[in-house]
């Protein structure tokens, strides 16, 4: 039998077709359900991805977990972040994702150090907006400044923060001739250049490129001046540049000082049509050869003009003589007083009488890690003050304070504190540490602050006195690098210091040596019986009888009960039953009153509280209550209450108290500081507080 000429065909058709039946068999085998529901992937995947551990969250996790959203401590990055110009960017945007890169609390997420990370989003590309292009717009300024394509973008910019630092260095590598240039800045041209001398212009925080060229003019004989021309013959660009640099760089000061209303008013006038145009709306304008004019002193203003009108004198801006030229002298002093006004908005409702009730409430003595600042001189109060206002020096709480304050609101409160008399704090200090740092201070702090610290002249503040607490801790901020305090003598000074010289000093300055008995002794003890009224007291507020809504006196510190009755005494402190009882009596009666109780000795009273409330109190007590009230409420001293140990009732209803604007409580610290408190947060605070017995 001769097989048929198309078995092939069958056998192959077969073959054919088992290999289709197996590749459906197995294509339905492997691919999963739902796959070509939509196009490519599959429909159910997005609803397993839901039930997956989040690796990242976002840029709230970092902060919750480990960089937190306050002030409270350098690790803070997410309220530095918040206010700066990357607040919008992902932490992952640069850091990439954590979770692949292991980053944990003991360990920092690891970060290119190089411009190459920088310049993903700040190099110059046609289709990027141009104010994000750091080398497009910025590019003049980092010309000014000799700022390679190739240099490191982190030596003059932290990423977190990106402000530009001051610059110290050129090109990563030391002058040896920069210490001395600086050395000159702060002891040679601030004696001049500073608010009060007459003539003297401002400087500080004037624009670089303005600061340079008038150096030059002066130095070259191209700019009139009576003694800047000797005093710089002798400097190079290199030096005037870094001269230039120190200063840009630096917190402007205003003079501050007082103008007449009429004048000013008729300055506005003249400057609106002749000057708005380059110096800005209100002369505060800074940048490239336009030197800001207002805060200026009215006697420099007026002899720059004067000179600008007179042709004999060599004064390079023609274009300024052409502006002024015409001036009468009539309005000269209304343009110069003007300027001295310095016009801007003030907090609303806060006259000087007011900023300064509330800055007692910190810096008066007692408070152990605050600044005694009356009697300090005036210079060194404005000019830190300033520089707080302004974020160039390191403080927790005084950049937001000092935000709405004008220039001359800072220059009124400098002048009220420097005549007002110095009170030095009274702390037991070690005789051995205060002999260690008595020796200390002779060998590297006397030159400065004198043979006893008690020297307060120009920018040297007075530290005899000063709470150990706050010596201690402005010392160490001195040798952190990253901290902002911009005296580089004082850096220097401390940088061979350790942590026990730093003690011994702040021992040392804390015994208060040199002090004067006469002029700081202790006050009397009073003389006024009030022993007929001791049991009408304490009826209320003695622990015995068990008070619920009344405050314990007894052991309470002198001070402190004699300022609270006194308040109650002149209405600036309100009360139910207090306001009225203290109409009886007198400023003597209620001084006796605080040193009979001062002498007594605390005794709790005994509350029941709750422990789950008790547990949430105490991490409400250490995240904002603590650094007043320290050792859980116990802490006493000359206007800081103990709380610990109070009733409970009475600890909840005096938080209310101070939340609610209609009560008067003239505490603006501890206003501050319960606002944001719920109902719930201030009953736990109440149980924690009165947890806290003997």
């Amino acid at each position: 039998m001769i097989p048929s000429p198309r078995n092939h065909l069958y056998r192959l058709a077969l073959v054919l077709i088992v290999a289709v039946a197996g590749f459906i068999y197995v294509k339905d085998w492997f691919v999963p359900e739902g796959w070509d529901e939509q196009k490519w992937y599959r429909t159910g995947a997005l609803e397993e991805l839901k039930l997956q551990p989040i690796s990242y969250s976002g840029n709230k996790n970092c902060m919750e977990q480990c960089h937190g959203s306050t002030r409270k401590d350098h690790t803070a990055l997410g309220a530095m972040l918040a206010s700066s110009v990357h607040a919008n960017l992902s932490c992952e945007s640069c850091h990439g994702p954590l979770f692949e890169s292991g980053h944990q609390k003991a360990g920092p997420a690891l970060v290119p150090r190089d411009s190459g990370l920088c310049l993903r989003c700040h190099d110059s590309v046609a289709a990027r907006p141009v104010k994000v292009g750091l080398f497009s717009e910025s590019l003049m300024a980092h010309q000014a400044l000799d700022v390679k394509r190739s240099s490191n973008c982190v030596v003059c910019h932290d990423p977190h923060a990106p402000r530009k630092k001051a610059v110290e260095e050129n090109g990563g590598q030391a002058n040896a001739w920069l210490p001395g240039i600086l050395a000159l800045a702060e002891g040679g041209c601030n004696s001049c250049h500073k608010p009060g001398v007459p003539f003297m212009p401002l400087i500080s925080g004037q624009p670089e490129q303005y600061l340079k060229v008038v150096m030059r003019q002066q130095r070259d004989g191209l700019r009139h001046s009576l003694v800047m021309g000797d005093l710089l013959k002798d400097y190079t660009d290199e030096k005037l540049d870094t001269l230039a640099k120190y200063y840009a760089n630096s917190v402007w000061l205003s003079a501050g000082e007082g103008s007449d209303a009429d004048l000013a008013r008729s300055g506005a006038t003249i400057h609106q049509r002749r000057c708005a145009g380059c110096h800005g709306q209100d002369g505060r304008r800074a940048a490239g050869m336009t030197p800001r004019i207002a805060g200026q002193t009215i006697s420099y203003f007026k002899s720059q003009m004067s000179a600008y009108l007179d042709p004999q004198i060599r004064m390079p801006s023609e274009v300024m003589r052409t502006i002024v030229k015409g001036l009468s002298q009539q309005e000269i002093d209304a343009l110069a007083h003007y300027y001295a006004a310095e016009p801007s908005t003030p907090r609303e409702g806060e006259d000087l009488e007011t900023v300064v009730s509330g800055c007692n409430t910190c810096h008066r003595p007692g408070f152990r890690d605050m600044p005694l600042i009356s009697g300090q001189p005036e210079q060194f109060i404005r000019t830190v003050l300033q520089q707080q206002k302004e974020g160039t020096r390191s403080s927790r709480v005084m950049v937001d304070l000092l935000r709405g304050y004008s220039d001359q609101t800072i220059a009124a409160l400098s002048r009220h504190y420097s005549k007002s008399r110095w009170l030095s704090t009274q702390e037991n200090t070690r005789a051995e540490l205060v002999k260690t740092g008595e020796s200390l201070h002779q060998e590297a702090c006397a030159g400065c602050h004198g043979s006893d610290g008690r020297k307060a002249d120009g920018m040297t503040p007075r530290l005899a006195g000063q709470p150990a607490g706050y010596i201690e801790a402005i010392l160490q901020k001195y040798k952190d690098p990253r901290s902002k305090l911009p005296s580089k003598v004082m850096r220097a000074a401390v940088a061979t210091l350790n942590a026990d010289d730093i003690r011994a000093l702040a021992q040392y300055y804390a015994s208060n040596p040199g002090k004067d008995q006469s002029s700081e002794a202790a006050a009397p003890s009073p003389t006024v019986d009030v022993s007929a009224f001791i049991d009408k007291c304490d009826s209320c507020h003695n622990a015995k009888n068990d008070p619920t809504d009344t405050p314990l006196i007894d052991g309470q510190p002198e001070a402190y009960l004699k300022t609270v009755m006194l308040q109650f005494l002149d209405g600036t402190r309100e009360g139910e039953a207090m306001t009225k009882l203290m109409k009886k009596y007198d400023a003597d009666q209620s001084a006796a009153f605080a040193f009979h109780y001062a002498k007594r000795k605390w005794v709790s009273v005994a509350s029941e509280t709750q422990a789950e409330l008790v547990k949430r109190g105490k991490s409400l007590h250490d995240a904002g209550c603590s650094n007043c009230h320290a050792n859980g409420g116990k802490k006493t001293d000359a206007e800081t209450p103990r709380i610990a140990g109070q009733p409970v009732e009475f600890l909840e209803n005096e938080i209310k108290r101070y939340q609610n604007p209609a009560v008067k409580l003239p505490g603006k610290a501890m206003r501050n500081a319960v606002k944001s408190l719920t109902a719930e947060d201030m009953k736990a605070l109440a149980h924690y507080y009165a947890s806290q017995k003997d």
